[in-house]
C-alpha cells in the first residue's frame, strides 16, 4: 500500500479503506505501528458528530478509564491524541473478531468451555472495578478475541467510580443487557455491570438473551415480573443456573459483586475434565499472566520492607497490622520532594508553553495539600505504631507545610487569575477545566489527570536538555539552569513513578511508598550533574516508554 495514503498519527498511521468498524460518531481502522510494524486498532472520532455536552463528557471518560486501565483481559490503549477536528485512540489489535460473532457461529457453547470465557471477562472485570471503572454497556459484541484470550472493550459508555455525580442523569447501554435501576432510575453501579454479566452468561450457555420484548416499557416489564427460564434441550449445571441467578437479583443488595463471582463453586470446576482447547486455552492463560507478573515486580520484590506486616496467631489466622509510623515517614518524604520539584519548576523557565508551568504546580501543590491534610489527621488519632517521642515534632513539620503549601497555592490561584491571557490558555484545556478548583478534597481523578501532564512534561524537558547537551561532553560542567533541569528531570521520573502507583493503589499507597527510597533521595547532598547523569536519566525514562499526548 503507498505510504502517501496512509494517515498518520504521531507513530501510528492507518489507511482509510483498512475499515473494520463504524458508528454513528466514530469508525475503527486497522493501523499499525510504524516504528515496531505492531497492528492496532485506531479509532477515530468526529468531534463535528458530538453535538452535546454529554457526548463530549463520555468521549473524555473513555479515555480516562483507558488510561488507568491494565489487565490482559481488558483491550489495551496505547495512545491517544486530540486535535480542533479529531480524537484518536490506538488500542491493541483483537484478531479473532467478538463473542457476538462467536456465538452467532455455535449459537450456545458447552458449559466447560462456558466457565473458562466467563473467567475471563470476571477477571477483567475485577481489574476494571479495582481502578474505580463501570463499563455500563458489558454485552458480546463488547467482548473481543485475541488469540484465544477474552477481553473487555469498548469504554464508550463508562464512568470513574469516583468522578463528580453528573449533573444530568441519561441512559446509556444495551436494553437487552440493562437491570431495571438504570432503565428506569439511570442509575449505574458496580451491580449494573454483574446484571450485564449475567445476561451474558446465560447467553453464552443458551445461545439467546433471558428475556425480550417489543418496547423499553414492556421490557422492564418483563424482568421484573418474569422469572429466569432454562430450556431442558441445553444441559446446563444446578452451580451455572446459580451463578446466573446470583448475577441478575433484582435487589442491587442480593446481587453478587464481582469477588463474589470469582468465589462462586462454578470455578472450582475449571479443573474437571476440560477438552484439549480448554486445556490449550489455560496454559496461554496461564504464560501471558506469568509475563504480566514478572512484569510488575520492580514493585513487588521490595514487599518485605512494606509497613503491612502479616503474621499468625496460635490458630493459624492471618492478621494485618498498619503501621501508620511508616506511613507518616513516606507522606513526610514525599512532602519533602513535592516542594524540592515545585520551587525548581518555579524558578526556571523549563515549562512555559501553553501554561504548562502552572498545570504542573497546580497539580503537585494541590497533591501536597491533600497528603498534609491526611498527615495531620493521621497524627490527630492514636496509632500505637507512631513514635510517640516524636509525635509533637511530626505535628509541626505537617502543620508548617500543609501552612506553606497552601500559601503557594493562594499565590499560584492568585496570578493565573490576574493574568487574563494565560488564565483563558490554561482554560482551553477542558480537561484540566474539569479540575481547577480550589477544594481540599482528594480524590482518584487528580491523579489521573496529572499523569499525562506528567509525561509530557518529562518528554518536553527531556526534549530541551538533548538540544542543550548536545554537543556537551559526559564529564563537562554544566551552568546553573542545566544542571537544574537535569536535576528537575530525576525528581519528575521518580514522581510520575509514584503517581503512577498511587492511581493503582489510591486507598493504600500511604503505606508502601517506602519501597521508591524517597528517604535517600530527599536527605542526599547536592552534587554537580553532568551530562552522564542525564543520560542515565533518559535510559530509566526509555524503559517507561512515555508517550506525548497532544
Amino acid at each position: 500500500m503507498n505510504n502517501q495514503q496512509r494517515i498518520k498519527v504521531s507513530i501510528y498511521s492507518y489507511n482509510p479503506n483498512d475499515l473494520i468498524g463504524s458508528g454513528y460518531r466514530s469508525q475503527v481502522f486497522k493501523g499499525q505501528n510504524d516504528i515496531n510494524k505492531e497492528v492496532v486498532a485506531i479509532k477515530v472520532c468526529d468531534h463535528s458528530k458530538i453535538q452535546h455536552e454529554i457526548e463530549k463528557q463520555l468521549l473524555q471518560q473513555e479515555i480516562t478509564a483507558l488510561q488507568v486501565l491494565d489487565s490482559i483481559n481488558i483491550v489495551k490503549m496505547h495512545f491517544y491524541s486530540q486535535n480542533t477536528n479529531f480524537t484518536f485512540i490506538i488500542t491493541e489489535y483483537c484478531n479473532q473478531g467478538d463473542l457476538a460473532d462467536l456465538l452467532i457461529k455455535r449459537e450456545c457453547i458447552p458449559e466447560n468451555e462456558a466457565i473458562l470465557i466467563f473467567h475471563q471477562i470476571l477477571k477483567g472485570f475485577r481489574d476494571q472495578i479495582s481502578k474505580g471503572v463501570i463499563h455500563r454497556d458489558l454485552k458480546p459484541s463488547n467482548i473481543l478475541i485475541n488469540k484465544g484470550i477474552y477481553k473487555i472493550a469498548d469504554y464508550g459508555f463508562s464512568k470513574m467510580v469516583y468522578s463528580k455525580k453528573e449533573k444530568v442523569q441519561y441512559n446509556v447501554g444495551t436494553t437487552l443487557y440493562m437491570p431495571p435501576k438504570a432503565l428506569t432510575e439511570n442509575k449505574y453501579s458496580e451491580k449494573s455491570d454483574v446484571w450485564s454479566l449475567g445476561v451474558m452468561f446465560y447467553q453464552i450457555l443458551n445461545g439467546k438473551v433471558p428475556w425480550q420484548a417489543g418496547t423499553e416499557q414492556e421490557f422492564i416489564k418483563v424482568i421484573t415480573t418474569t422469572p429466569i427460564h432454562f430450556s431442558k434441550s441445553i444441559n446446563i449445571s444446578s452451580a451455572a443456573k446459580d451463578l446466573i441467578d446470583k448475577c441478575l437479583q433484582l435487589e442491587e443488595n442480593k446481587r453478587y459483586n464481582c469477588n463474589q463471582l470469582l468465589e462462586h463453586e462454578i470455578f472450582n470446576q475449571l479443573q474437571v475434565r476440560p477438552s484439549r482447547k480448554s486445556i490449550q486455552l489455560l496454559v496461554n492463560n496461564y504464560q501471558i499472566g506469568d509475563l504480566e507478573k514478572r512484569a510488575k515486580t520492580s514493585y513487588s520484590q521490595q514487599r518485605s520492607n512494606l509497613s503491612v506486616q502479616s503474621c499468625r496467631n496460635s490458630k493459624g489466622i492471618r492478621q494485618e497490622f498498619i503501621n501508620y509510623g511508616d506511613a507518616v515517614s513516606n507522606i513526610l518524604n514525599l512532602l519533602k520532594l513535592i516542594l524540592r520539584i515545585a520551587k525548581i519548576v518555579d524558578h526556571f523557565d523549563f515549562f512555559i508553553e501553553g501554561g504548562l508551568k502552572e498545570k504542573l504546580l497546580y497539580f503537585i501543590i494541590k497533591h501536597a495539600i491533600f497528603k498534609s491534610k491526611q498527615l495531620i489527621t493521621i497524627l490527630n488519632q492514636n496509632h500505637s505504631t507512631i513514635d510517640q517521642s516524636k509525635k509533637d515534632e511530626f505535628i509541626n513539620q505537617s502543620t508548617f507545610m500543609h501552612d506553606t503549601f497552601r500559601t503557594s497555592f493562594q499565590k499560584l490561584w492568585d496570578s493565573i487569575h490576574r493574568n487574563e491571557t494565560l488564565c483563558n490558555e490554561i482554560l482551553k484545556d477542558k480537561k484540566f477545566t474539569a479540575v481547577f478548583d480550589q477544594s481540599e478534597l482528594e480524590v482518584h481523578s487528580h491523579y489521573i489527570l496529572m499523569l499525562p501532564l506528567l509525561r509530557n512534561s518529562i518528554i518536553l524537558l527531556q526534549n530541551q536538555l538533548n538540544l542543550k547537551l548536545n554537543n556537551v561532553r559526559e564529564h563537562d560542567q554544566l551552568d546553573g539552569a542545566e544542571e537544574g533541569g537535569i536535576l528537575v528531570l530525576k525528581y519528575l521520573v521518580l514522581y510520575l513513578e509514584i503517581c503512577m502507583y498511587i492511581v493503582q493503589h489510591f486507598k493504600t499507597s500511604i503505606f508502601y511508598l517506602n519501597q521508591f527510597n524517597l528517604k535517600l533521595v530527599v536527605e542526599e547532598k547536592p552534587t554537580n550533574l553532568t551530562k552522564k547523569q542525564f543520560l542515565q536519566i533518559c535510559q530509566r525514562i526509555n524503559s517507561l516508554k512515555l508517550i506525548y499526548v497532544d
